[in-house]
């Protein structure tokens, strides 16, 4: 089956022609900090209940389909250091706990922190990706950004260095979402507006920084793209949410699938958003020889 043929090749020829091996020398390790689109097990689908996996076919761990992986896992291991998206509850570097906000990341620097006896390394690399809860929780744009930069602030002042933020995918086509989480947690409308002024009010925030390296990743280029097409790019149940469909649940057919619910992506998209953060460090330039073009595949880089 052909699936989002243009970009899968261009992030695919990416992965291999920069070797796992030189992306990992420009790092000593990788930590995560977010909510469940990253989340490993801080506070996954079983710690809400057990229908989630039991009924609807979440994994109990990760906020998709049950045996899948997330982004945070095929980022650090693409990175060298496939452990480091374990939990932190397990014992690894992944902070990120389903169901926080922006401002709830100083909650997980003040875990790190304690972990790593309050100074962090300036040669690791620390990905954000945050603001879904604070737009289905009704926290405006603006403060989202805030928080986003404070928490880069705050890791900067324990001696963090090197950033990688993703941005805000767009959610209106969506809303108000149907699946287990919707009667709950609502897309509200305005879902684009709110999109698109989180991601220039980030991408311009990010621009005034000093004295650190980030690392932008455009997410909602990639996905938004599939969302606007997805029987096109090779998801036959369209936007559908796996989370109802009988089969999908018991595993079958899972990759015709985009959405595990109205807000969670299944294992496969999930993996490319790990392959088009990984093009974005630590050379992103590979791509512009390769006649790709950053843009093409949402990719920036800010030092």
């Amino acid at each position: 089956m052909t699936r989002n043929l243009k970009l899968s090749l261009a992030l695919a020829v990416l992965a291999f022609t920069v070797p796992a091996s030189s992306i990992a020398a420009s790092f000593t390790d990788v930590y995560f900090l977010g909510d469940s689109l990253s989340d490993t097990g801080n506070n996954g689908p079983v710690d809400v209940g057990p229908v989630l996996p039991g009924t609807y076919g979440y994994d109990p761990d990760r906020w998709t389909n049950a045996g899948g992986t997330l982004w945070s896992e095929g980022f650090s291991a693409g990175l060298g250091f496939g452990g480091a998206a374990v939990a932190s509850s397990d014992g690894g570097h992944n902070y990120a706990a389903g169901g926080q906000r922006a401002d709830q990341l100083s909650l997980q620097i003040s875990a790190l922190s304690a972990d790593e006896g309050g100074t962090l390394s300036s040669t690791a690399l620390y990905a954000i990706w945050s603001g879904g809860n604070d737009l289905l929780q009704g926290e405006s744009a603006a403060s989202t950004v805030t928080d986003v930069i404070n928490s880069i602030l705050s890791l900067s002042v324990l001696g963090a260095e090197n950033f990688l933020v993703l941005n805000m995918v767009d959610y209106s086509q969506l809303a108000p979402g149907t699946g287990p989480l919707a009667g709950t947690l609502p897309i509200p409308a305005g879902a684009d507006i709110w999109a698109t002024d989180f991601n220039n009010g980030l991408s311009s925030s990010i621009a005034s920084l000093s004295g650190v390296t980030v690392y932008e990743f455009d997410v909602a280029s990639l996905i938004n793209g599939i969302f606007a097409d997805p029987t096109g790019n090779g998801y036959a149940a369209g936007l559908a949410p796996c989370s109802l469909d009988a089969n999908c649940v018991n595993g079958i057919d899972t990759d015709n699938f985009v959405m595990m619910d109205h807000v969670h992506l299944m294992s496969g998209p999930s993996s490319l958003v790990a392959t088009g953060a990984l093009a974005v460090i630590p050379e992103p330039s590979t791509a512009l020889l390769l006649g790709l073009g950053l843009a093409a595949i949402g990719l920036r880089r800010k030092r």
